[in-house]
């Protein structure tokens, strides 16, 4: 979820549960690393996010999720 404090900082909130906060952490941390990093090859990149899309995949969306957004009245 995204928002934006009264002084105009743009933030970003992260609900997680056990499994997606593992899979953050610990599953994806070093392809992330790896996907941002400034001496990784494409190759290393696509791979990475690869990686983190097939760990996210595993992760089941709790039922509700999609309605956070609806809290801020979008």
């Amino acid at each position: 979820m995204s928002a934006v404090t009264p002084d105009g900082v743009k933030v970003e909130l992260q609900f997680h549960t056990d499994a997606s906060f593992h899979t953050k952490e610990v599953l994806n941390h070093s392809y992330y690393e790896t996907a941002r990093s400034e001496t990784a090859t494409i190759d290393e990149i696509i791979e990475a996010n690869e990686m983190m899309k097939q760990n996210q995949a595993n992760v089941n969306i709790p039922p509700g999720a999609e309605d956070i957004n609806k809290i801020r009245g979008d």
